[in-house]
């Protein structure tokens, strides 16, 4: 939460995605809610594997030279289940599950 009032109070997120656009690369299957921050699986089923999210939450100053913003990491460990329709994860270290 930003304290300042107006638009500088105003922050938003978003997904930042590799600087190399090589054809190698597959899109990552998350987006990120820009009002709420909230990752979100947008292509199913997730690939096994490690995926490294680069969030960026800015400020919306009048002035964009004022502009403001903070970068997380957001690791997500995809691991299969032994049944079907269940997903195991691990958010920044911490176990999930995932029943779909």
């Amino acid at each position: 939460m930003d304290p300042d009032l107006g638009r500088n109070g105003m922050v938003l997120y978003a997904l930042q995605h590799p600087s190399n656009k090589s054809s190698s690369i597959s899109p990552l299957p998350f987006a990120v809610d820009a009002q709420s921050g909230q990752v979100m699986v947008i292509n199913s089923p997730l690939p096994e594997g490690r995926h490294a999210l680069f969030i960026e939450a800015s400020d919306q100053p009048a002035n964009p030279s004022e502009r403001r913003y903070s970068l997380a990491v957001v690791t997500i460990e995809v691991l299969r289940a032994g049944s079907k329709g269940s997903l195991l994860y691990f958010l920044n270290n911490s176990l999930c599950r995932l029943v779909y």
